[in-house]
């Protein structure tokens, strides 16, 4: 397993596992759990993103403009390298799982908020980036989640 493979299964364990702790008490500690896992969120995926890079572009502009309170970056490319759309292409980190948690969705439906991310990373996306799977919520819809265990 590599170092990001490590650290999104670290990160993912205490997001998982918060809900469930949270779920057996109150609700103030299940908003503490949450805010945990949200911390460890982004406290690994800020620093595992090499200068330079597109998820590092992906980070900065995202921060940027939606000051998400999670924003969880992971790089699918390489089960996607040997696909025939991706020979011959330069670039080689095209494929993303993106989860932000903003409180700039709020109000909008999903498409909106997809289209609001595509907009940002215009760029990116002219330059090579290929696929994006994006998890758009609010800080309410990912607190709703945690509480139902579905985080």
């Amino acid at each position: 397993m590599s170092l990001p493979d490590t650290m999104f299964a670290a990160v993912t364990a205490r997001i998982t596992a918060a809900p469930l702790i949270a779920a057996a008490t109150t609700r103030s500690f299940r908003q503490f759990a949450l805010s945990i896992a949200v911390m460890s969120t982004a406290a690994v995926t800020a620093a595992s993103y090499p200068p330079g890079s597109v998820a590092a572009q992906i980070h900065d502009k995202i921060t940027a403009a939606c000051q998400p309170t999670v924003l969880d970056i992971i790089d699918d490319s390489r089960k996607h390298a040997g696909h025939a759309a991706m020979k011959g292409l330069a670039a080689k980190e095209t494929h993303f799982r993106v989860t932000i948690v903003s409180d700039a969705f709020a109000g909008k439906p999903l498409l909106q908020r997809h289209r609001m991310i595509y907009g940002i990373l215009g760029d990116e996306l002219r330059a090579g980036l290929h696929a994006l799977q994006l998890a758009t919520k609010t800080p309410a819809e990912m607190e709703k989640a945690a509480a139902e265990g579905r985080v």
